[in-house]
C-alpha cells in the first residue's frame, strides 16, 4: 500500500512533445535500479482518424540498452479514432527482470501527436524517495482544513 505517492514513487520524463506524424520514437532509458516496478504512461494530443498506436516496453541489462529486447506482453496497441485524441496510454512493468527499460511508441497509418510521457517508478527498496530535478516543484498535505 502506497502511504504518499510523493515518497513512495519517483516519476520521470519520458518523452517531451512529439509533433504530429507517423513515426517511431524512442523514450528515455530508465533505470529501474532500487525498484519493484515501472509505469510508463503516454499522454496523446490529437489523433488523426484510423491511426495506429503501439507503446512497447524494451528491457536490458546494459544501461546503454545495447542488449535490448522487447517485453513479452508489455505493449499498448490502439486502432484509433480522433475520439481517442487527449487520452492516455498506460504500460506498468512489475517486477522487470532486467534493471533498464526502454519504452517505444510507433505511431502509422495516420498522424499522432504525442503530448508527454513520464515514468512512475514504485516498491522502492528505501524510502522516502528522492524526486529528480523533472519535478520542479510538490507540496504533500495531511489532513488538510478546508481553506
Amino acid at each position: 500500500m502506497i502511504g504518499s505517492i510523493l515518497q513512495d514513487c519517483k516519476f520521470l520524463l519520458v518523452e517531451n512533445d512529439v509533433a504530429a506524424s507517423q513515426a517511431t520514437t524512442v523514450g528515455e532509458i530508465i533505470d529501474t535500479a532500487g525498484f519493484g516496478g515501472a509505469c510508463f504512461i503516454y499522454k496523446l494530443g490529437t489523433v488523426v482518424d484510423a491511426a495506429a498506436i503501439t507503446l512497447t516496453i524494451y528491457q536490458g541489462s546494459d544501461a546503454t540498452v545495447s542488449d535490448v529486447a522487447a517485453l513479452s506482453g508489455a505493449t499498448g496497441v490502439i486502432a484509433t479514432t480522433s475520439s481517442d485524441g487527449d487520452k492516455l496510454i498506460v504500460v506498468d512493468v512489475k517486477k522487470p527482470r532486467e534493471r533498464y527499460l526502454r519504452p517505444t511508441i510507433v505511431s502509422a497509418t495516420q498522424d499522432v501527436t504525442i503530448d508527454s510521457a513520464i515514468c512512475i517508478l514504485y516498491n522502492p527498496d528505501v524510502l522516502p524517495v528522492t524526486q529528480t530535478s523533472f519535478v520542479d516543484t510538490s507540496t504533500q498535505v495531511v489532513s488538510p482544513a478546508e481553506s
